[in-house]
């Protein structure tokens, strides 16, 4: 095989191994939540009150308590809406695998320099992205948009070039361009990143049915519905609403610097919620003895978890009293239980500090590193199809690393390894963020 040849099977062979990466990964540092991380301790946070809880409440406790469970070196958080998904057979598979596939097509073409086909397979893909974005990495997304952009100025296609790197600059525009492979490219997407960054803004009202949901405007967090966004760049923009047991909505938002404008969402509860919730409802109860009550047990043969974390919130004259609990699924036995501070109900900010102090707490000391009994489902039809099985893409992945192996990786189009500030999810084509 000649070299050249060789190199375009290597840059197929690296898409198929991020592809393998973001298959079932981690959660992210902002609406990007993952399913399971090999390796790491498989933990999600319950929260359960003595009586129903303001609206709004729950929100900034999961936020808060995930946010210290994320600093944890050995913890895998877990988002249990895409689990119950999962679960119940909700989850597009085979919209995933199809967009994936057309995303693979267009990168093989162009590295095979086929750019005006690339660019063909590359829109499809976009589109494609777009439609199933609540259930992958919007890195995924912004990678085919630069691939776009790039085979539109390859094919020489400048007014099209251009349209899809203003498109990624709208809503990424920490983005880091692989100036590395394609340097005579670089002006053209600084020129789009400068027109978006110093143009028109406009804002969002934000609004959900029900309320309190979790709101990520382009992966950053934006409050809890009903909320507002400002200083959001004219275009395309991504909303991303979540509620605990409720289904996870992308909504596609185009800003208008002239009126706000208005997303209302209405949330579906997911079908399998009421297994959950029928669990915690008889664990409140029980929460204060050493061994793991079994309708809490049963939460890992359907979530596949390792750990819970249930916050109890107590009322506590106009205030709530939380209270933490720390199980092992896999040993059952309670690990940790401390008594938490007292908070305002309706102060999101106090909300949140409470619940990532009561989970800092809650691991102190605690070794997590405890030998795992692999759970069996109860549902073997809700299996994902085989193109999202883990299995398949770690098999895919190992071919990749292999094959790769003798060849120069260096001068591949996706080298580069950026940086990310916080709070989004960079990265370059290709390599990015997993």
């Amino acid at each position: 095989m000649a070299m050249a040849d060789s190199r375009h099977l290597v840059a197929l062979l690296v898409l198929v191994t991020q592809l393998a990466s973001v298959a079932h990964a981690a959660v992210e540092t902002a609406d990007d939540d993952g399913l399971r991380e090999p390796g790491r301790t498989a933990v999600a946070i319950f929260v359960v009150g003595d009586k129903p809880l303001p609206v709004g409440t729950r929100a900034p406790l999961l936020r808060g308590g995930e946010r210290a469970l994320q600093r944890h070196p050995t913890l895998a958080v877990q988002d249990k809406d895409l689990l119950l998904a999962e679960f119940a057979g909700e989850t597009p598979s085979g919209q995933i695998a199809d967009a994936r596939t057309l995303a693979a097509a267009g990168i093989a073409l162009l590295a095979d320099e086929r750019a005006a086909q690339a660019a063909t397979k590359l829109a499809a893909a976009e589109t494609a992205l777009e439609r199933v974005l609540a259930w992958v990495r919007k890195n995924e997304l912004a990678e085919v948009q630069t691939a776009l952009g790039v085979a539109h100025a390859l094919a020489k296609d400048k007014a099209q070039a251009r349209a899809a790197f203003r498109r990624l600059a709208t809503w990424r525009p920490t983005w880091l361009f692989p100036a590395n492979r394609w340097p005579e490219l670089l002006p053209l997407w600084e020129k789009e990143l400068a027109a978006v960054t110093e143009g028109r803004f406009g804002s969002l009202d934000l609004v959900s049915v029900p309320a309190g949901a979790s709101v990520f405007v382009d992966g950053a967090h934006a409050g809890v519905t009903p909320v507002g966004a400002d200083s959001l760049a004219v275009g395309v923009h991504y909303v991303t609403m979540r509620l605990d047991g409720h289904r996870r909505t992308v909504t596609r938002v185009t800003v208008d610097p002239k009126v706000q404008t208005r997303v209302a969402v209405t949330l579906e509860r997911s079908s399998k919620q009421l297994l959950v919730q029928q669990s915690l409802a008889r664990v409140r109860t029980d929460l204060d003895v050493t061994e793991v009550p079994r309708d809490l047990a049963d939460l890992r043969t359907v979530l596949y978890l390792d750990h819970v974390v249930i916050i109890h919130a107590t009322t506590d004259g106009a205030k709530l009293r939380f209270d933490g609990y720390l199980y092992d699924l896999r040993s059952r036995q309670r690990l940790a239980r401390v008594k938490g501070p007292a908070a305002g109900a309706a102060l999101a900010d106090s909300l949140e500090q409470s619940a990532e102090t009561l989970v800092d707490a809650l691991y102190a000391g605690i070794d997590v590193a405890l030998p795992a009994r692999k759970p069996k489902r109860r549902d073997r039809e809700t299996r994902s199809s085989i193109l999202s099985s883990p299995w398949l893409w770690s098999v895919l992945a190992v071919g990749a690393a292999a094959a790769a192996a003798p060849y120069v990786w260096d001068e591949l189009p996706w080298s580069q390894s950026p940086s990310c500030p916080d709070g989004h999810a960079c990265g370059a084509i290709i390599l990015g963020d997993r």
